[in-house]
C-alpha cells in the first residue's frame, strides 16, 4: 500500500510505518533536518498518488531542502544564543559600571546620587537637542561615569566645605584625566571619552584640564558639563543649598 518509500533511519520505526500506513499514501519521501552532529527534526514530502514524478529527483529535491533549512535552524540557533550572551555581557557591564558609580558615591555623600542625574539630565538634553536615540545613549552613558575619576581624589578634598587651596584644586582638576584613563581600555567607552575629558571645560574659557574654549570642547563635553552645572546647582553642597529648578534654568 505504501509503494516507494525513502525513509532515513530515524523514520524506520514500526510506528512511523503504521501511522503513514493509516495515511493511505503512495509514497512518501522523509528526509532528517541536519547539520554536522545536529539533528533539528524530519521532515516529509508525500502524496496519494496522483502524480507520477519519478521518486529520486523528488528525494533530491526534499534533501536540498532539508539542507536548507537545517542551515537556518542553525543560524537561528547561533543568533539566539549571541544575544543572550550579548545581553548577558551588558548586564555585566552595566553591573560593574554602577558599582564604581557607587565607590565615587560613598566617598561623598552630598553629591550621592548625581552622576544618575546627570546621566538623566544628559539624555533628556541630547534628545531635545534632536540627537538620535544612539547618541542620547552615550550622552547618558557618559553622565553616568563623567565623575568616575574622583576614585583618585581624596575623600578630604571632596568633602571639604571651605575653599580649595591650590594643591586642592589640582587634585579635583585632575579627575577628568584620570577618568578619562580609567575608562579608555574599555571598547565600550571609546565614543565618550571625550565627554569625560572635557565636562569641566568651559565655553567662554578657564576650564579645566585643557582650558580650550568654544566649539573646540566637543559637543559631548559641553553637553555633560550642562548636565553637571543643572544638577550642581539644584542639589545641597557642602559650601550651599540647593536652588529651585526653575532659577538654574534662568
Amino acid at each position: 500500500r505504501l509503494g516507494a518509500v525513502v525513509v532515513s533511519d530515524a523514520c524506520e520505526a514500526a510506528d512511523q510505518h503504521h501511522t503513514l500506513a493509516r495515511l493511505s499514501l503512495a509514497r512518501v519521501v522523509c528526509v532528517p533536518v541536519e547539520l554536522g552532529n545536529r539533528f533539528f527534526g524530519l521532515l516529509y514530502l508525500a502524496d496519494g498518488g496522483a502524480f507520477r514524478t519519478p521518486l529520486e529527483p523528488v528525494a533530491a529535491l526534499v534533501r536540498s531542502v532539508a539542507a536548507v533549512a537545517a542551515l537556518a535552524l542553525a543560524n537561528m540557533e547561533r543568533l539566539r544564543v549571541n544575544a543572550q550572551l550579548e545581553a548577558e555581557q551588558r548586564a555585566m557591564f552595566d553591573g560593574t559600571m554602577h558599582a564604581l558609580i557607587a565607590t565615587i558615591d560613598a566617598k561623598d555623600p552630598y553629591t550621592r546620587g548625581h552622576s544618575a542625574r546627570v546621566a538623566d539630565f544628559a539624555h533628556l538634553l541630547a534628545s531635545h537637542a534632536g540627537m538620535n536615540e544612539v547618541d542620547a545613549g552615550r550622552a547618558r552613558l557618559c553622565g553616568l561615569v563623567h565623575d568616575i575619576g574622583k576614585i583618585g581624589v581624596s575623600e578630604d578634598v571632596l568633602r571639604k566645605p571651605g575653599k580649595l587651596s591650590d594643591e586642592e584644586f589640582q587634585q579635583i582638576a585632575a579627575h577628568p584625566v584620570i577618568g578619562h584613563d580609567i575608562l579608555r581600555g574599555i571598547p565600550q567607552m571609546s565614543d565618550i571619552l571625550c565627554g569625560v575629558m572635557h565636562h569641566h571645560e568651559r565655553f567662554g574659557g578657564g576650564g579645566y584640564p585643557h582650558g580650550i574654549s568654544g566649539e573646540r570642547i566637543p559637543l559631548l563635553g559641553r553637553l555633560i558639563s550642562i548636565a553637571d552645572a543643572l544638577d550642581a546647582m539644584t542639589t545641597n553642597r557642602t559650601y550651599r543649598s540647593a536652588r529651585p529648578m526653575s532659577a538654574a534654568l534662568e
